[in-house]
């Protein structure tokens, strides 16, 4: 077909057209793809935005965290001791200071466990405030709401609390920042992509020509793009890794510099310990030394020592001031008895609450001390006349004597007092205490349970008692006593039942020396053991003489005091001297008084059982003077009671004595005892006794105690029948004081 020119025209404005829709086509396709890629980037860079500001935040929320974590691990052990912490406050701020660093950090605080503030640390105007002991103000508690609280740990104990503040503003200004970057990013790259577009318009209007070049360039700056997009994220991503490794650094730094300061902080609360340590306890050592030179261990009282000394100044006063002073010396009656009985325990508790009952009875100004045993001195400031002194000491013996709980027994002992004036008895210390120390031996010999003031003349009566007291062991040691015999007679057969033996010292100067004074004496010195050891063996070689004579066996009572009891070694003793001397135990009465009994009932039984055992017959002396009751005697094996003579006296013409005495014997019959009346005199007392049922007699109406011989004669006697003229010779007599191991 042959072209023409309106063809060619038509052609070429159709190609043209076709060309022209063509590219118009392409221009609104290329505008759309444009528009679509812009669309695009801008919606993944809000999304990558957004992704990596709350990335961000967490991360810095987290820090945060972790900050206040390692805060809290810092300060633990400051907040464990306040001391410690005040001391180091000043460090507190350099060691803060730091954190504070942190764009994302406004405020920190530090309370203890109850919420009360130490530190505060926040940023105002520009710079850092820190208080000691304030809150962080509530305007700044109010801007900043976001706060990560951690427990302060030390021990296993919450020692406080440590308060980081995050600032949401700074971290949601940076996250727009990030945000901002991108978009700009996007839009300069979508700028870029526009500009090539326009630079490229004219190309791709001939883009039948040069369409695979369009293409070209279209691919390269697409693919310039993209790299211009992970340049940036690689620029990001190298800032990150060095803001972390930055972040470690500072934080490692902070590690070991809190585990110096740490170990620092250690050093000095051991130091501070052992100082403190070392400090209390010399002067514990200190006041333990100066309080046992001075005072006594048992009661706390001032010692001899501490005594000695108040009592020189007190007197130095005096003496400056014309005033007077009293000693008062204080011995406690029946506690040896009570101590021998029930034990060294029993006798300390005893001396606690007696030494306590005198510090509640004296004055303030008074001085209560110990100086060994049962004996204590009272030394009176301020008192006026003697009266007053006779007064005090009265109301100490009523005190005293108040009945006690010891060990779970109610004991009772009394108090003999002697009294020592200033400046009328003595002008020193040691006099004083010498002086008041005779007026008690005084009261003591009175019966106890009484005072007495200092005369000169009782000077003269110690001496005469230590030279006894030395003369009692000479006699011990040389044979100088000797025992003497009583008989005790059957009231129904009218013959020898037995004898009592009763010891006697024979002084080759004084003559016949009373038991009422040695025997008190062998008892306050502790020559009783030696004395009663040697009564128990001479009465053993007595009954093997007696029965070598052809005598027979003769039961012979001998006293045992309450130091032979407290031995423990009563039993074999007697197991020992009856086999040396061939004796049967059976032969020998062992006689203890009701009050020794009583004392320690379960000691007593344990041991009447063994002597029972043994054959040896057991005897309660002085029946009815004592505290004994029905249940106690029905618990001891007991063979005899013996009734006190006080109670025979006048049993025929005082009807009182007389129903006691009928009461005894009745209870000695139910219980299946034997009854002994002591100290019979009269033919009316034994027909009262014989006739109320008692079994047998003992007294100057049978015969006085006499020594081994004569008594062998009047065995000799009695025997032929003549008892009765005996008795009759006997009556005129003048009683003699009888004593076993005991006055009376």
């Amino acid at each position: 077909m042959k072209l023409t020119g309106s063809r060619v025209y038509w052609v070429s404005t159709a190609v043209a057209v076709a060309f022209m829709l063509y590219g118009l086509f392409f221009y609104v396709s290329q505008q759309n793809l444009l528009k679509n890629i812009t669309i695009a980037k801008l919606a993944s860079a809000r999304v990558h935005a957004d992704e990596q500001a709350q990335a961000e935040t967490a991360r810095l929320r987290g820090h945060a965290a972790s900050l206040s974590s390692t805060i809290a691990k810092i300060t633990a052990s400051q907040l464990e001791n306040s001391q410690a912490f005040n001391v180091l406050k000043d460090g507190m701020a350099s060691t803060l200071g730091p954190f504070m660093d942190y764009p994302e950090i406004s405020a920190i605080e530090i309370t203890d466990k109850d919420n009360r503030p130490y530190v505060s640390m926040w940023k105002s105007g520009g710079g850092i405030a820190f208080r000691v002991g304030y809150a962080i103000p509530p305007a700044f508690r109010e801007k900043y709401r976001f706060v990560v609280r951690s427990p302060s740990v030390s021990g296993g104990q919450v020692q406080g609390y440590v308060a980081v503040y995050v600032d949401d503003q700074a971290i949601s200004e940076q996250t727009t920042k990030m945000k901002d970057s991108l978009r700009t990013d996007a839009q300069t790259e979508i700028a870029t992509l526009r500009d090539h577009f326009r630079r490229s318009l004219v190309t791709q209007l001939i883009v039948l020509l040069f369409g695979i070049v369009f293409a070209f360039f279209s691919s390269q700056a697409i693919a310039r793009s993209y790299r211009i997009i992970d340049a940036h994220r690689r620029e990001l991503r190298a800032f990150n890794l060095q803001l972390e490794h930055k972040v470690r650094e500072r934080t490692d730094a902070l590690q070991a510099a809190v585990c110096e300061n740490q170990q620092i902080n250690d050093e000095l609360r051991a130091s501070q310990k052992e100082l403190l340590l070392s400090i209390d306890a010399l002067r514990s050592k200190d006041e333990d030394l100066r309080h046992l030179a001075f005072h006594d261990t048992l009661t706390g009282l001032p010692n001899r020592a501490l005594l000695i000394d108040r009592m020189e100044q007190s007197i130095a006063v005096a003496i400056r001031q014309t005033e007077r002073r009293a000693i008062m010396f204080i011995d406690l009656d029946r506690f040896k008895s009570i101590n021998d009985s029930l034990g060294h325990d029993a006798g300390d508790a005893l001396l606690r609450k007696s030494a306590a009952r005198l510090l509640s009875t004296l004055r303030a100004t008074d001085t209560a001390a110990r100086i060994g045993g049962d004996e204590f001195v009272v030394l009176l400031n301020d008192v006026d006349t003697p009266d007053s002194y006779a007064s005090i000491a009265q109301n100490l013996i009523d005190v005293l004597s108040l009945p006690l709980e010891v060990m779970g027994r109610t004991v009772q002992v009394s108090a003999s007092i002697g009294i020592a004036c200033f400046p009328d008895d003595a002008n020193t210390a040691v006099e004083l205490m010498k002086h008041a120390d005779l007026a008690m031996y005084e009261a003591k010999s009175a019966g106890g349970e009484t005072y007495r003031f200092f005369e000169p003349a009782m000077t003269g009566a110690l001496m005469q008692k230590l030279q006894l007291e030395s003369e009692l062991r000479h006699a011990i040691d040389h044979n100088e006593l000797q025992l003497y015999y009583q008989p005790k007679i059957s009231l129904d057969s009218n013959e020898l039942s037995g004898v009592e033996a009763l010891v006697r010292w024979r002084h080759p100067v004084r003559g016949i020396v009373s038991p009422m004074d040695f025997i008190p004496l062998a008892e306050a010195t502790g020559l009783i053991v030696r004395l009663g050891d040697w009564v128990l063996e001479e009465a053993c070689r007595q009954s093997a003489k007696w029965r070598a004579r052809g005598l027979g066996r003769i039961k012979i009572a001998v006293n045992i005091s309450a130091r032979q009891m407290q031995q423990g070694d009563l039993v074999e003793r007697i197991c020992e001297l009856t086999r040396q001397y061939g004796v049967p135990p059976s032969d020998l009465e062992v006689e203890l008084t009701e009050s020794v009994v009583m004392a320690n009932l379960q000691e007593s039984a344990r041991i009447f059982t063994s002597l029972r055992q043994i054959g040896t017959v057991i005897a309660m002396d002085d029946f009815g003077t004592g505290y004994s009751s029905l249940a106690n005697l029905r618990r001891l094996p007991i063979d005899v009671l013996k009734i006190d003579r006080s109670f025979v006296t006048n049993a025929d013409r005082d009807g009182n004595d007389a129903e006691i005495i009928k009461t005894i014997i009745a209870l000695a019959q139910t219980l299946k005892l034997a009854v002994v009346a002591e100290g019979v005199e009269t033919e009316a007392q034994a027909a009262f006794l014989k006739g109320c049922g008692c079994t047998t007699a003992q007294g100057y109406l049978y015969s006085k105690p006499q020594p081994a011989a004569r008594f062998e004669r009047w065995l000799l006697q009695s025997a032929s029948g003549a008892v009765s003229q005996v008795a009759a010779s006997a009556q005129g007599c003048e009683p003699e004081p009888r004593s076993g191991l005991r006055a009376g």
